[in-house]
Parts: C-alpha cells; structure tokens; sequence
C-alpha cells in the first residue's frame, strides 16, 4: 500500500461498482465522470493496484477491482451499522435489561420506582426474575443482580448499594411475648437473618418456615408469630409492630453486572438508576424510620 486510504475514495469506487457506468456513478453522486474516474484511480494507487481499465472503449472494473467489491461492500455495510448505532445511542438508550434480586427488594423497591424510569428512559424495558438464587452472570441469565452479600467473581463488576436492617416484627396487638417464631426454611439456614433467631428464640416454638420474605410478611400479618423481616417492609406495613427498638441485623446489599457488559448504555443507565433508588431509600433501608410503639410509648423486647 503506498498512500493513506481516503474513505471518500472507496464510496465513490463503490458507487462506480454498483452502477457499473462512470456517467450513473457521477449522475448518484454529483460529481463529474473526470472527478469519479480521477478518484478511483487515486485509490488504485493507495492500493498499488489498478481498479478500472478501458475495455470496448468502456471504463470496466479490472481484475483487482473485480476482487476489491466484495471487501468494500462489506466495509459499506459496517460503516451503515455505525452510523445506525450511533444515531441510537443518541436517542437514548434502548432494549431489554433482565435484573434478578429477591422478590421483596424487586416489588417494594424497583417496580414502584417504574414510572420515572419510563419516563427518564422510554426505550429501556425491564424485565424481572424474583429469585434468591445467585443467578449465573457469566452465562448471561441476568443482566444485572442486585444480591444481599458481595458477589465474588473475576467476571463480575460490584457496586455497594445500601446497609439493610432487619427487625423483629409482630402484628399489632399480637400478644408477642408468647408467640412462636417465624423463619426461613432449612434450606436457607444459612441467612443471617435465620441464624438470629435461631440463637434468640430459646424454647419457644418456630409456627411456620418460609422462603421468601414477602411470604414471612405474610403470616406475619395473620398473626401466625413475630419475625426478621427487612425494615423497608416491616417499617412499610401499617399493621405491624417493630418490637425491638433497634435492627437486630444489617446486610449489605450489592449490585452485580459482568465486566464486558457495564458499559453497555442501557445497563449502565439502569445500574445509575437502581443506585438511585437505593440513595433515595436509605434511611428506611437502614431502619431509621420513625419506630412505631405502643400506646404507652414504650417497644417492649420480643427476648
């Protein structure tokens, strides 16, 4: 190659090649058959090759030229798909986010937050897998995981969100000093939350076991027993009584997103959002929303 390729250069010798007539190629781009010939040659030359000659008392492609369309072609379409994605980007960002986290943080926090996503970003839709399970990153079954304990994994970006507090609840007016627990299921032994009352429930009996806090808040609000649910729920239910005066456990929560992927602008847009949303929430996800009491005024000790 004996010159820097000029891309102006190659339209002109892809107009050519496409039409197949120097007077249609200067006629679709305006120029002269002298400036289209002149140009294509000036490539030939940056190439070190020829990419027309007289044949017939017609300009044809030559043998190199022949050679050289499918590549620029190819090279034309890429330089569309640029052009087309830049265009969006510039509109906003677009196209379906899948965000995994547990039901409760999905349906008390993100989804009532909607609406000023949809607004902000019209183009982006989320779509939400209410799971506890740490979902696989790498092998793309989530875009974005928002998880209660730091994900550890070379592949995976991590962004701290919030503490979380758990308290002890009870339905208002349940007699709590003598009501069963409530707990997670054996499989779940492992949360710090189950664990708490595992070590503080002493001889009084576990009603009920679930898997999810939206179904502990459940019989909790039936009046099954008292349980470690989250503040931002418990703090949220009119019904329920925070019967110990302080959190008796703070988690972290986390957002995870696969490294390749975190620039990807309707990812990033939507992780700067969930953070947002988790800014915005942070003294009710801390617990520090006004404690609810009794009418004495006093919060009596579910130990």
């Amino acid at each position: 190659m004996q010159n820097a390729i000029d891309w102006s250069d190659v339209q002109v010798f892809i107009a050519f090649a496409r039409q197949q007539s120097m007077s249609e190629a200067a006629r679709l781009l305006s120029q002269d058959e002298t400036t289209i010939s002149r140009r294509i040659k000036r490539l030939g030359a940056a190439l070190g090759t020829a990419l027309i000659e007289a044949r017939n008392g017609r300009t044809v492609l030559s043998e190199s030229g022949a050679a050289l369309v499918p590549i620029v072609e190819q090279m034309a379409e890429a330089a569309v798909a640029i052009t087309r994605n830049a265009e969006k980007e510039a509109a906003g960002p677009s196209g379906i986010v899948r965000v995994t986290a547990i039901r409760a943080v999905l349906g008390r926090l993100i989804i009532p937050a909607l609406p000023q996503l949809s607004e902000r970003y019209p183009s982006i839709a989320l779509h939400f897998v209410g799971d506890s399970r740490n979902l696989n990153l790498s092998r793309r079954e989530s875009d974005l995981a928002i998880r209660l304990a730091m994900p550890v994994s070379p592949e995976v970006t991590t962004r701290k969100l919030a503490d979380i507090a758990f308290g002890v609840y009870a339905l208002r007016g349940l007699q709590h000093r003598d009501a069963p627990w409530l707990t997670y299921t054996e499989d779940m032994g492992n949360l710090p939350e189950a664990q708490w009352v595992e070590r503080h429930r002493g001889n009084r009996t576990v009603a009920a076991a679930a898997n999810t806090v939206e179904l502990l808040t459940s019989a909790t609000l039936a009046g099954v027993g008292i349980a470690v649910l989250p503040c931002f729920v418990g703090d949220s239910e009119p019904s329920l009584l925070r019967i110990e005066p302080e959190p008796v456990v703070v988690r972290e929560a986390w957002l995870a997103v696969h490294r390749e992927d975190r620039r990807r602008s309707r990812i990033r847009a939507t992780m700067d959002f969930v953070a947002e949303i988790f800014k915005a929430k942070s003294n009710l996800l801390a617990g520090r929303k006004p404690q609810s009491s009794n009418r004495d005024g006093s919060a009596n000790s579910a130990r």
